[in-house]
């Protein structure tokens, strides 16, 4: 009753029916569009250099494609530009909820950087001991988290960084997963417990 929905991804249940897909049923091809509600389909990957298994898209114009290697559009997806930093690939990015122009990007080779232009140029962030991975909060998206050993915050875009918690013997490692829409203050994310696993 509330209209369609859509599925990217292989799929087996029957609640779920494929729709003219134009990708194998196990892989990640290249990128497709479609105008119509998926009744037909475009390929749109002009320029991709990578497999695609992820699509970011803040603004009509502006796109990120994220796979082996992310690139980003400035034309609805028409064409595609890879992003790299120092010629090393992106294993993935992070994008400004505001400004989709601010990004933050992880090498293969590992660290954070910032992107105040899409990709052109970045600046290395350096984050506090035993933290590591990197969420925006949408209510406020100079505030942003990162989990690991710790859990640490920055209140100025990742410029600076404050351990806000430390592990302890019944949690060693808190990964914050996604920040709360209308509080920044709140963050929600998945723990591990000695001998229980993640919950």
């Amino acid at each position: 009753p509330l209209g369609n929905a859509y599925i990217v991804g292989s799929i087996s249940s029957r609640d779920w029916p494929i729709v003219n897909a134009m990708q194998p049923a196990y892989g990640n091809g290249p990128v497709f569009a479609s105008e119509d509600r998926g009744v037909s389909w475009t390929q749109s990957s002009t320029g991709l250099s990578h497999d695609v298994n992820r699509i970011i898209w803040p603004r009509p114009d502006i796109v990120y494609a994220q796979g082996s290697g992310v690139s980003r559009s400035t034309n609805g997806g028409a064409t595609w530009t890879a992003l790299a930093i120092d010629g090393r690939p992106l294993a993935s990015i992070v994008v400004d909820p505001v400004n989709p122009l601010i990004i933050y990007g992880t090498p293969y080779a590992g660290g954070l950087y910032k992107s105040l232009d899409g990709g052109q140029a970045w600046t290395r962030l350096t984050l506090s001991p035993g933290c590591s991975g990197f969420v925006i909060s949408p209510a406020q998206p100079a505030v942003s988290y990162s989990g690991g050993a710790n859990v640490c915050r920055s209140d100025d875009g990742g410029s600076t960084w404050r351990t806000v918690f430390t592990a302890t013997a019944s949690i060693t490692s808190l990964m914050p997963l996604v920040g709360d829409p209308r509080n920044a203050a709140t963050a929600y994310g998945v723990a591990r417990h000695p001998g229980y696993g993640e919950s």
